[in-house]
């Protein structure tokens, strides 16, 4: 257990978990304030670095907790603590491009994933889509009750299995080839 994560592990609430750059421009900050305030018996994780300094209207959410950026080997550490994993992006014309690959990581790690209405994220099977913050913490009470799920943990391995960088690029390839 990391020594920042050792605080709030012991206090027996569900930690839902973040990693990544968190910026202005990508983090729908006003659903993080809902989502924490609509949830007072878990506690938050936001792990990355805020090169605008946005993160800072955060600070004052009582059950989220910025731990600030860590060495990429490390993440795997804090992943295994988490019970969901979230990708809380704003959708705008910015993130309609953004294909988040922690997303992948997330499920490689057996971690049900909540993300915004995501156009990347929609077609992957496992992942619970928010259109509002309502739905969102909807879906985080859904997530954790199948956080130790078989079968649901089955399906996002295969999914993880058919999204590594091995069969995507078969996929190219098999295109490129039927080309010619």
């Amino acid at each position: 257990v990391p020594e920042d994560m050792k605080r709030f592990i012991g206090q027996k609430k569900p930690v839902i978990g973040f990693y990544g750059s968190i910026e202005g421009w990508r983090m729908d900050y006003s659903l993080i304030k809902y989502v924490c305030e609509h949830c007072s018996d878990m506690n938050f994780v936001f792990i990355g670095p805020s090169y605008d300094g946005s993160v800072t209207q955060l600070s004052s959410l009582r059950n989220l907790f910025l731990l600030g950026p860590k060495k990429y080997a490390d993440l795997k550490y804090y992943l295994k603590l988490f019970d969901t994993a979230l990708i809380p992006y704003k959708i705008d014309n910015t993130t309609a491009a953004v294909s988040p690959l922690k997303l992948f990581e997330y499920m490689a790690g057996g971690k049900p994933v909540v993300a915004t209405d995501l156009k990347e994220c929609r077609h992957v099977k496992g992942v619970f889509i928010s259109k509002n913050s309502a739905e969102f913490v909807e879906n985080i009470h859904k997530a954790l009750a199948v956080r130790e799920d078989s079968s649901y943990l089955s399906m996002i391995r295969d999914e993880v299995e058919a999204n590594t960088w091995t069969k995507r690029a078969e996929i190219v390839i098999n295109a490129l080839s039927l080309r010619k």
